[in-house]
């Protein structure tokens, strides 16, 4: 795929946070420094700080990525948004969470999360959908993989907004 890209990110300290942008029109693979994978879709960045892997595996996201975690029990992995927070050991999953959206969500394939938005919190399980307004917390239960559509460049979903479905083909 001409406009796919991969960046390795090294575990060495570094004097500020780590921020990986992707530009419109690419998708970009990124190695973690615990091993974690993570594929961040067109438009999206994740930033951490310099020490993730030793204090914690915090990361904020902005935008749309598929993570393959590393199970690591005595620190969980979590991922920030601005509607969020999905707290992870090991698992596979697909978080949505574009800034100029109204609605973040996790579509879990393998597994399982917790999500908190407000004074929310629930669990999910596998081929679950949990979708968070920033306050409230909805959870579908469907066929997941269409969540992962994005990755080879198609846009296959049973149900998706008007909105999302504009900001995907964008």
């Amino acid at each position: 795929n001409p406009f796919r890209h991969e960046a390795l990110v090294g575990g060495s300290p570094v004097s500020q946070n780590v921020c990986i942008n992707v530009p419109m029109s690419s998708i970009t693979d990124v190695i973690l420094p615990d091993g974690t994978k993570v594929t961040l879709n067109s438009g999206s960045s994740i930033n951490y700080g310099r020490n993730f892997n030793k204090k914690n595996r915090d990361i904020y996201l902005h935008g749309e990525a598929y993570f393959e975690v590393v199970k690591n029990e005595s620190m969980p992995f979590v991922v920030h948004t601005d509607k969020c927070d999905i707290t992870v050991l090991g698992t596979r999953f697909d978080v949505y969470a574009y800034e100029d959206e109204d609605v973040a969500y996790a579509a879990l394939m393998e597994g399982s999360l917790k999500m908190d938005a407000g004074s929310a919190t629930i669990l999910i399980s596998p081929d679950e959908v949990v979708s968070s307004d920033g306050s409230s917390i909805t959870k579908t239960i469907t066929e997941t993989d269409q969540y992962l559509s994005w990755i080879s460049g198609e846009i296959k979903y049973d149900e998706i907004g008007l909105s999302e479905f504009l900001h995907r083909i964008s």
